[in-house]
């Protein structure tokens, strides 16, 4: 689901030793749908009960269809496409003040094609948002990264089905 590098690591005496095989083709990445409704109506409700939801972007979400998704999204939900100035940028990694206040401040917290690595958890949540997770694999679960709410499935389907609600 999460297309991109690996790394391997073998110890020396079975690098260094013949290989008798054939390479394995790759596969195709298999194909999912959106979250289930009832999952996504959830959501759906607890953005509009939320007094200051965030939307925290992970990588994923940068994919063609997956920000083609996200503006309709933004769309439906601001009508006057005034989410272009509520943008706060990047957190983290470059020390986004403004950015992460935001984060701390949120009761909500929609983590869109989102993983811990990208910005560990504990520097962003404080524990007070509730947290929900839209990506193509479940959430990699750790202290401080536990998702109220987990939207698995294809993330352009799952946001388009969110944006109906």
């Amino acid at each position: 689901g999460r297309p991109g590098s690996a790394f391997v690591s073998l110890p020396q005496d079975v690098v260094d030793g013949p290989v008798h095989a054939r390479v394995l083709p790759a596969g195709d990445a298999p194909q999912t749908g959106a979250a289930p409704d009832e999952a996504i109506a959830r959501v759906a409700k607890m953005i509009a009960g939320a007094k200051n939801p965030i939307f925290l972007l992970g990588l994923m979400a940068s994919q063609p269809e997956n920000s083609a998704a996200l503006r309709e999204l933004l769309k439906k939900a601001n009508p006057g496409n005034q989410h272009l100035t509520r943008f706060a940028g990047r957190v983290g990694l470059f020390n986004n003040q403004a950015g992460d206040r935001l984060l701390h401040l949120a009761d909500l917290v929609i983590c869109i094609g989102y993983s811990p690595v990208e910005y560990e958890p504990a520097m962003w949540n404080n524990g007070n948002a509730t947290l929900v997770h839209i990506d193509v694999l479940p959430a990699y679960e750790e202290r401080n990264y536990t998702p109220d709410v987990e939207l698995v499935g294809n993330i352009a389907a799952t946001l388009n089905k969110l944006s109906q609600r």
